[in-house]
């Protein structure tokens, strides 16, 4: 079993990773002219819907990560000497060792107890808060394109966290964010202009 990670870092992690949906829902809002009082409650409707499906996720995600055992198999069988089936166990060990150290350096927390699932749904919903406050300041058109300044400064900086996390190279996860938010929101406004 891995240590786990602290519910700051899930937290952290889990901001990060739920910045993408809320801007893509304040585009699709905004380009389609829907804010007000009915639409705030239903972009906070999905936002949750959202935050608990990606805890309930994650916490599958980890569950069959934990249930993982290395199997003490035999190789009598298949006619193998003592000494091939040793060499061969040992290898089969070594193997689903080195799986499990990936998995564990790709796995963003061990999820454990209800703090550490409270800790992903604060994290995911966090994140769309903190990108819906711009509309309660600022006009519309204005509001998006603070909303996004602010997403992208926030992927940058959970990003650098992530990467050191996931031991992965902090320019490959803030671009991959940076990118597919990027698709997503363009999308989004091209389908909406050929709608219009």
């Amino acid at each position: 079993m891995k240590p786990r990670t602290s519910l700051c870092s899930v937290g952290i992690l889990s901001f990060f990773d739920g910045l993408i949906l809320p801007l893509l829902l304040l585009t699709v809002f905004t380009k389609l002219g829907f804010f007000n009082t009915s639409s705030a409650k239903f972009y906070f409707i999905i936002l949750g819907l959202y935050a608990l499906a990606m805890t309930f996720s994650n916490y599958l995600t980890q569950k069959s990560h934990n249930d993982l055992t290395i199997k003490n198999e035999t190789f009598q069988n298949i006619g193998l000497s003592k000494t091939h089936e040793e060499q061969l166990l040992q290898e089969h060990v070594e193997e689903q060792k080195e799986w499990e150290k990936i998995i564990a350096e790709q796995s963003t927390a061990s999820f454990y107890s209800i703090y550490d699932l409270a800790a992903i749904i604060l994290g995911y919903f966090t994140a769309g808060i903190v990108l819906y406050i711009p509309f309660y300041l600022l006009q519309q058109e204005t509001a998006l394109i603070t909303a996004y300044l602010i997403g992208f400064i926030m992927i940058i900086i959970t990003g650098f966290y992530k990467a050191k996390i996931t031991s992965n190279h902090p320019f490959r996860v803030i671009a991959t964010s940076v990118l597919y938010t990027t698709i997503l929101c363009s999308m989004a406004v091209f389908i909406i202009h050929l709608m219009n």
